[in-house]
């Protein structure tokens, strides 16, 4: 009798320091996903800084800027695609009243500004959206319209009122750094 209950205490331990040790790894393994959250965050947070700072350099690049330029980016979600040296919609939507305006205001020439190829714009956009868990603006709805210098304020207060415009502006007037002799 004494080694049945021996063997049954023994059992019970062994038993209960499992439990113990598998409830102390539920814990740790918990606890270190909390812990280094804020790790993530700043690895994310700093991929996410490095992304804006490319959009800027990229919008900033040319030096050759001048207030006959004017940028537009579409709204998210839309499919605006510039084809044939035209802004059009690749999944159908409206697209006349823009069209409209930009011969209204003798547009000249319209660019990408950012001039990698769509899908790679698209597969950054999905990789920082992925590491962020936040919704990023699609790159490939920027574009750079060139019209007559008087033309470009008025442009914009036209773009801005059409519903498939997030935001225009003139592009502003820079000029080169100066390089130290």
């Amino acid at each position: 009798m004494a080694k049945v209950k021996n063997y049954n205490l023994k059992l019970f331990l062994l038993f209960f320091i499992f439990l113990a040790a598998v409830g102390i790894f539920i814990y740790f393994h918990f606890y270190a996903q909390y812990f280094f959250v804020d790790n993530r965050q700043r690895e994310q947070q700093t991929q996410l800084a490095q992304l804006h700072a490319t959009v800027a350099r990229k919008v900033f690049q040319n030096r050759e800027i001048n207030s006959k330029k004017v940028l537009v980016k579409f709204n998210d979600g839309l499919s605006i695609r510039l084809r044939g040296g035209k802004l059009l919609s690749i999944a159908g939507e409206d697209t006349v009243n823009l069209q409209k305006t930009l011969k209204d205001f003798e547009v000249s020439q319209i660019e990408r500004v950012f001039r990698e190829p769509e899908a790679e714009l698209e597969n950054w956009k999905m990789q920082a959206e992925e590491n962020s868990n936040t919704k990023m603006g699609d790159l490939n709805l920027w574009f750079r319209l060139w019209v007559p210098k008087e033309k470009a304020g008025e442009l914009v207060s036209e773009l801005k009122q059409l519903s498939q415009v997030e935001m225009t502006f003139v592009e502003a007037l820079t000029t080169p750094t100066p390089t130290p002799n």
